[in-house]
């Protein structure tokens, strides 16, 4: 009997659940919106989210609004980083014992990979969450050059052309 209660005590215990690793490509992408729950399962309660690019792209408007509960200690015990800088949800509402939070976070001008972090290991229950930001192509300095110098060959060449036409 012992041993029964021994195995039935230890699957009532929920197992850690892993970190959540999210690798995404912003090619071909004008926005991203990603909404998930950091369920506090136990072990690691923590969205990793690598964002990759195959060119520059300009990164704007990155808005993280959070939902927790304990009239907002769980999203004041969520540490959120963006591309290494940390943020807190900031101007939080509570309504009863939910809490709305929201996050915004500068613009990344330049860039070909950066990384999200939302880590709610200290919050006491589960917390929600929305990311969402817009991705724009950053045009690259050299491609009007390069421009420039075809049309200044197509140039040289007509005119070499033209000159032994009339010769």
């Amino acid at each position: 009997m012992k041993k029964f209660l021994v195995a039935a005590a230890l699957a009532a215990v929920p197992m850690a659940a892993p970190a959540a690793t999210y690798n995404i490509s912003l090619d071909g992408l004008t926005e991203f919106y990603m909404s998930e729950t950091l369920e506090k399962i136990g072990g690691s309660d923590v969205d990793t989210y690598n964002f990759t690019a195959s060119s520059p792209v300009k990164i704007s408007g990155i808005a993280i609004v959070g939902v927790g509960s304990n009239s907002g200690m769980d999203l004041d015990a969520t540490a959120i980083t963006i591309n290494g800088a940390s943020y807190a949800y900031g101007e939080q509402t509570t309504k009863g014992a939910l809490a709305y939070g929201n996050v915004t976070a500068p613009d990344i001008p330049t860039t070909t990979a950066f990384s999200i972090i939302l880590d709610a290991s200290l919050a006491a229950k589960s917390t929600s969450y929305a990311l969402a930001f817009d991705v724009a192509p950053v045009p690259v300095p050299a491609a009007g050059g390069m421009l420039g110098l075809a049309l200044v060959g197509g140039a040289a060449v007509a005119m070499r052309k033209r000159k032994s036409e009339t010769a």
